[in-house]
């Protein structure tokens, strides 16, 4: 039942989409128009987060001003008795809100175990990223809309996402199946749909300091809105990002685990 609400509120077109392969052409990315006039999308995905103001980045992923990963924890989910907020090292909203909640709307819908060796997994993982939070740092998407990213930005995602990933490498091999998203040699760019996850948003409740610079982390996936129904519940191991591709990076926090919480 969980996983029926999940993909009933995730945009069930955007994951039949990236998971079936159905959607433009992987080359389609030829045409590229700026977007430095139109307003960026809210980069947590919850209502509750006040980062709707964040400024877009240039090519290089990084925010001209701040990015999400300045705002206070306290304010990354409800706050009323019914859900406690966990008190979590600084810097780590963006990782909360947008690779976490991306990761497991992504996760809930391939019904998969977190493993990076997984190409379709990997792709479609960065994909739900991009897609839910990519416009807020890229100025750029092509004739359909689609946001484009460099391949840097791309490594950024992808490391905030898969711990295991080392950026300074290459990134593996975008499976020939996948066709709603590509990458194409002309303009040089990664072209992905976009998307709104703003009907759910996470929540973490518990934060364990493991002595080793990781922390244990439990988060809720939940309903934003005035209800706050649960959906379901995760265990996230994060540690310090390691990507050094940006000199204002967006995440400082790298997820190394992830599994469902009984």
């Amino acid at each position: 039942m969980r996983k029926k609400i999940i993909t009933l509120l995730t945009c069930s077109a955007l994951a039949v989409s990236l998971l079936v392969g159905c959607g433009s052409d992987k080359n389609d990315t030829t045409n590229v128009t700026t977007k430095s006039d139109k307003q960026t999308s809210d980069t947590t995905g919850n209502k509750s987060s006040d980062t709707s103001g964040t400024s877009t980045s240039d090519t290089s992923g990084a925010s001209d001003e701040t990015t999400a990963s300045e705002t206070q924890s306290s304010e990354s989910g409800d706050n009323n008795s019914d859900n406690p907020v966990a008190s979590l090292p600084e810097g780590t909203d963006s990782l909360m809100n947008i690779s976490v909640h991306s990761l497991i709307l992504c996760t809930a819908d391939l019904d998969i175990k977190y493993d990076m060796s997984d190409s379709d997994y990997f792709w479609n993982a960065v994909a739900y990223a991009v897609a839910g939070y990519g416009s807020a740092f890229s100025k750029q998407t092509d004739e359909n809309g689609n946001i484009l990213f460099t391949t840097e930005q791309v490594k950024e995602f992808a490391a905030s996402i898969w711990g295991g990933y080392d950026p300074s490498t290459d990134l593996p091999p975008m499976p020939n199946a996948i066709t709603a998203f590509g990458y194409a040699s002309e303009p040089g760019l990664y072209s992905f749909p976009g998307s709104d996850f703003n009907s759910t948003k996470v929540v973490p409740y518990e934060c364990t300091d493991n002595g080793d610079s990781t922390y244990s982390v439990k988060v809720k996936l939940m309903i934003n809105d005035d209800d706050n129904l649960e959906i379901s519940k995760w265990n996230v191991t994060i540690a310090p990002s390691t990507y050094s591709g940006s000199s204002s990076p967006i995440f400082k926090y790298k997820i190394v685990s992830f599994s469902p919480a009984s």
